[in-house]
């Protein structure tokens, strides 16, 4: 499962716009494992990431450490395009966006928790239109805390920082699930 993310993108690839996704991971250690992405359009790189991996035994609930597992597959050893050791700050002073979200079945991935992308998607949807329209998105980070199910509600809370960066927090009443850094 992914505990952490960052993108940043060069350029926006636009509609219709043919574009390459390589990928490698970079290293393990203890329960984490690295991957990069290389986003290519072109020839050129328009965009990099790295997802930090936790991986989790499904019967028994519990993290297995990434070696025990990851033995079998290939490891580059190169450096990661970013840490990833930072989490996104709390916001304290948050403001509620009123989107309201109730975990719907087309949410839930395979293992029967809300897929990754849905988060993005949802805090994506609350941004103001005319920001969206008149800018480009550069920046996504996500820090992933807690897994959410079918039928849980949802709430998004929001502040934009001094530097226009949006920070979100996607919260059920007890608990951050996620928490979202958008840049334009």
């Amino acid at each position: 499962m992914i505990s952490r993310l960052k993108i940043i993108l060069k350029e926006t690839p636009k509609w219709q716009d043919i574009i390459e996704i390589k990928t490698y991971a970079t290293d393990i250690s203890g329960y984490f494992a690295y991957r990069n992405f290389e986003i290519i359009k072109e020839e050129k790189i328009i965009g990099n990431s790295t997802f930090l991996w936790l991986i989790k035994d499904k019967i028994k609930n519990r993290l297995i450490k990434s070696e025990n597992f990851i033995k079998k597959f290939p490891i580059n050893h190169i450096e990661r395009f970013f840490d990833l050791k930072e989490k996104i700050p709390e916001i304290s002073e948050k403001k509620d966006t009123g989107e309201k979200i109730k975990v719907k079945y087309s949410d839930i991935d395979i293992n029967n928790h809300v897929n990754n992308a849905k988060y993005l998607q949802w805090v994506i949807d609350s941004v103001d239109k005319n920001i969206l329209i008149g800018k480009c998105l550069k920046e996504i980070e996500i820090n992933f805390f807690l897994e959410s199910f079918l039928g849980e509600e949802l709430k998004i809370f929001k502040i934009v920082s001094k530097d226009n960066n949006f920070i979100f927090s996607i919260k059920n009443d007890e608990k951050e699930k996620a928490r979202i850094k958008l840049k334009f």
